[in-house]
């Protein structure tokens, strides 16, 4: 039960009231950079969600295989503070 209420309330206030995927991958990679996280945080976006970081502009990430037919519906980064960029990729 506690479990459910800090999940949910984290992800309430890191997409606050974001309604697209993109919206959300971008609020997620700005709190991941801003607090150096650097794995998933919570809940999945979309039906798939790859994470990456590193000091290029797109870090690579995780992707579904692609016989599962899903289409990319968010992509997003973020840089910390010393220049590591944070991608957040999204897919239904």
């Amino acid at each position: 039960m506690i479990t459910l209420f800090l999940t949910t309330f984290l992800c309430v206030s890191i997409w606050g009231d974001s309604t697209t995927d993109q919206e959300r991958c971008q609020r997620e990679a700005d709190y991941m950079a801003a607090n150096r996280i650097f794995e998933h945080t919570h809940k999945t976006i979309g039906r798939y969600e790859g994470i990456g970081w590193g000091r290029t502009d797109y870090p690579t990430t995780c992707e579904p295989q692609k016989w599962k037919g899903y289409q990319l519906t968010g992509d997003a980064t973020a840089v910390t503070d010393d220049g590591i960029t944070v991608r957040v990729r999204s897919w239904r």
